[in-house]
Parts: structure tokens; C-alpha cells; sequence
């Protein structure tokens, strides 16, 4: 019987080895959803794939996307007609072909698909050809589909995109404008011009070619909700008029003080201004905005006075927010201000304060017009003995404050000391938050082990240190 089974299992055939087979489910969906995948990456990652098969050779040309990069646009060999890009070094001169020789290739393989384009961005640093733009903007907004435009660019002369943009731009739902590039509007007023759909316009160290200019431009773009301004060059003065009645973002960043600014923009909910606040503001129908910041450059100015009052104007405006975010050299310009009645903030819940210095004489007195305030956020724990006897006093009456977050925290003794008197004596506080950059992980959880033994007069009181 044993020898019978023994012949059995020689005469079993013996099994064929297995054989791992790959497929290729990636490339049988279907194009439009390929073309949905290829539109997260980049136009130099899209064309990559161009490689992989006969079926991939021109399917990035169907994305409606195009990011074009200067400083990050190079090419395999073998991708579209053995172009080799120049290094990441602009002062290096290994490269068979400019960047406006690989842009105008792309444009002639990408307009042989009748695909229209949506988003074309473009960012060029070196060696800029105004033409080349130009046409390039043109072919991108001739079809009559681009609802997004980003350009960033530098050249030896700013140009004027007017004519293209004014024309044939109607579907522009986003424009965001950097660089060398002059904001010149025509000054007809007809309906056939403008952005009748533009939402989000940004327009950083563009130049203005005359007084009026910005506002021409505003009077074009009927239902904006989202505007970002930069300027850093006081050459020519302007006139920031700002009156959209669609308004609810706006963002400012002036680094002179050569312009004028009004505001009337009852939807805003949204303000955040850095830079030098001009004398000439006006400012109007600020009721609804619940977000303001308010940073404040150093000037170097002997009438602190004066700049203390345009900042305390500023402020005034914005008594209904919820959240507000100010810097040392604002709350010193306040303090120094003559005309500065401080509104009461009945709505705030947040204020942020960067900075370690003017606590006594120009937080204090926001914190004291802020009865409902549930979350501070400052920088550091102030190290004057009077300042910071303030600040602990005021803490501990505060009924509302729930959260705490000192965000310079180093875990000094003399700090921790400050932080176990609020902890022992803040009857509401819900929150205690820290953070160091300064102490390794370590030295941050010996900290922590430290500040839980406190005592909390808060039963409910969490301590975070990150």
C-alpha cells in the first residue's frame, strides 16, 4: 500500500510556477478622468507622462491647466524633442534652449486639441520678453474659457496688458496680477468691458499708470468678493478707492505712505492691513467685518502723535469685530495718540498681540474696552513687574476668558511663576496653552511635568505645551 502511494505521487504532474501579471488599470479609465488626475500636477509632471505610452503621449495636452515656471520647468530628453532646460542657477548657461522657446512649444503641441484652456499660470524672473507675454496671454484668453489667470513677471520695462485683458477676459473668475505690469483701464465705461464674473483679484508691486487707475480698474469687476493689494513703491501716488458693495475679503499691504485709501464696503467681513497707514483714509460701512488685522510697520517719525491718531482712526472703524490682531508698534501708536477714545468691543472673542513690549500702556486699555473677550494670544509674557501685575489682575477679574495661549513661552522661572499665579487664582479659565521654540523636546516635557503640578483654581483648566 505505502509502495502504491509512493508511484501515485511520482506519476503527479508537476505544477506550473506562477507569474506575477501587472495591469495596467490606470490607463484604461477613461480620459476625461485621466485628464482630472493629470490636473494636480504640475504642467512638468503632466508632460512627464507623456513617456509612459502611445496612449499617454498627448494626454497632457488635454489638461485644462498650465503652470509655467521658470525656475522649475526642465524637460526629459526624450519628452518633446530632446529639449534640454538650463540649470536652477540663472547664472549658468547649460541649455540648448530659452525659456520662451520651451513656453512657444508648448502652446503650438497644446493648441492642436480643441480642449479650451482654464487656469493658465505663468512665472517668469529671468530674462522676461514683454512680446512673448503678451502673446502668451492672448492665445491663453482668445478661446473665450479662462476663468483663472496668474501671472508673475519681471522685465527691464513694466507693459500694459489693457487691450487683451479688457476684451476678452469675460469668464475671469480669478486674476492675480505680480510684477512688472502696468494697471492702465481704458477709460470708456462701456458694459462690454471689464470682469462681469471676476471674484478674486490680486495685485501685488504692479504699477499704476495714472492717479485713478486702481478705482478704473474696481469700476470693472462688479461682484468682487476677494481683493488683495501690494504696494511698495510711492513714485507715482495713487488713489486706492474702495467702493464694492460685493466686497468680503481685502487684504492691504502698503510699505509708503504716498496714497490715498477709502473703504466703503458694507459686506466686508474680512480686513487685514500691513504696512504705513497714510493720513489721507476714509473710511466708511465697516459694521459687518469680523476679522481684522492690523500690523503696523516701524516709521520713523518724531509726530508719534500724529501717527497714533491715524491708527487709533483706523481702529475706531472696526469696533464690531470678533477677532483682532494687532503688533507692539500699534498699541504704542495708540498709547502716544491724543484722539484716541478706544470703542467698546462688545463682539470680541480673540485678540492676538505680537510683540512683548507696550502691555500696560497700549494692550491694557483694549483689554479693559473688551468685556465678552474669551481667547488672548500674546507673544510673550511681558517681563516689566508693572506690566505684567496688570495683566494678571486683569485676567483674573475677566469673567469670559476661557483661553490663554502665550506663545514665546522659554520656561523661565520667572515665567512659570507667572503662569502657576493665573492658573491658581483664574476662576473661568478653560485653556492654558504654551509654545517654545527655543527648548528641545526634552526640556519641554520636564516643563510640562512641572506646570501639571500646579494648582488650578479651574477645575475644567487644561494645560497644553507644545
Amino acid at each position: 500500500m505505502g509502495i502504491a502511494e509512493s508511484t501515485s505521487k511520482q506519476q503527479k504532474p508537476s505544477e506550473p510556477e506562477e507569474t506575477t501579471v501587472f495591469e495596467d488599470r490606470i490607463s484604461n479609465l477613461p480620459e476625461p478622468l485621466l485628464c482630472y488626475i493629470l490636473s494636480f500636477l504640475t504642467t512638468k509632471e503632466a508632460l512627464a507622462t507623456s513617456i509612459l505610452s502611445s496612449r499617454w503621449k498627448t494626454l497632457w495636452t488635454l489638461v485644462p491647466i498650465l503652470d509655467l515656471d521658470d525656475s522649475e520647468l526642465t524637460f526629459p530628453d526624450s519628452s518633446i524633442g530632446s529639449w534640454v532646460f538650463r540649470s536652477k542657477n540663472h547664472h549658468q548657461t547649460g541649455y540648448r534652449f530659452r525659456f520662451a522657446d520651451i513656453v512657444s512649444r508648448v502652446w503650438v503641441l497644446r493648441n492642436a486639441n480643441p480642449f479650451p484652456l482654464q487656469k493658465f499660470r505663468l512665472r517668469w524672473h529671468y530674462r522676461c520678453n514683454s512680446i512673448d507675454v503678451d502673446t502668451w496671454v492672448h492665445t491663453a484668453i482668445s478661446r473665450g474659457f479662462l476663468q483663472e489667470l496668474d501671472l508673475e513677471v519681471f522685465l527691464h520695462q513694466p507693459f500694459n496688458l489693457t487691450s487683451t485683458l479688457f476684451n476678452h477676459a469675460k469668464p475671469l473668475v480669478v486674476l492675480k496680477l505680480n510684477g512688472s505690469i502696468v494697471i492702465n483701464p481704458p477709460s470708456s465705461s462701456s458694459s462690454s468691458l471689464g470682469f462681469p464674473a471676476l471674484k478674486v483679484l490680486h495685485l501685488h508691486s504692479v504699477e499704476y499708470a495714472n492717479h485713478d487707475s486702481f478705482w478704473r480698474f474696481l469700476t470693472c469687476c462688479p461682484v468682487l468678493q476677494d481683493l488683495s493689494v501690494e504696494s511698495f513703491s510711492g513714485n507715482c501716488p495713487c488713489n486706492f478707492k474702495i467702493i464694492v458693495p460685493t466686497l468680503k475679503i481685502l487684504h492691504l499691504h502698503f510699505l509708503h505712505l504716498s496714497y490715498e485709501l477709502e473703504i466703503n464696503t458694507p459686506a466686508l467681513e474680512q480686513i487685514h492691513f500691513r504696512g504705513q497707514l497714510s493720513k489721507d483714509v476714509l473710511l466708511k460701512n465697516l459694521s459687518n467685518v469680523v476679522d481684522a488685522v492690523v500690523i503696523e510697520s516701524l516709521y520713523i517719525s518724531d509726530d508719534l502723535e500724529e501717527f497714533g491718531n491715524r491708527v487709533g482712526y483706523f481702529i475706531r472703524a472696526l469696533s464690531n469685530v470678533k477677532s483682532l490682531h494687532l503688533d507692539s508698534f500699534t498699541t504704542h501708536c495708540l498709547y502716544r495718540a491724543s484722539e484716541f477714545d478706544p470703542p467698546m468691543f462688545h463682539n470680541l472673542a480673540l485678540l492676538k498681540f505680537d510683540g512683548c513690549t507696550s502691555f500696560r500702556h497700549g494692550l491694557l486699555p483694549l483689554l479693559r474696552r473688551s468685556p465678552n473677550l474669551e481667547a488672548l494670544l500674546l507673544q510673550k509674557i511681558p517681563a516689566d513687574h508693572e506690566e505684567k501685575t496688570s495683566i494678571f489682575e486683569w485676567i483674573v477679574m475677566s469673567s469670559h476668558l476661557k483661553t490663554i495661549y502665550f506663545k514665546g513661552f522659554d520656561g523661565s522661572m520667572d515665567e512659570l511663576q507667572f503662569v502657576r499665579h493665573v492658573l491658581k487664582e483664574a476662576s473661568f479659565l478653560e485653556t492654558m496653552k504654551l509654545s517654545s521654540s527655543c527648548l528641545n523636546s526634552e526640556e519641554k516635557l520636564h516643563v510640562l511635568q512641572e506646570l501639571l503640578m500646579f494648582p488650578r483654581k479651574s477645575r475644567t483648566c487644561q494645560i497644553e505645551f507644545i
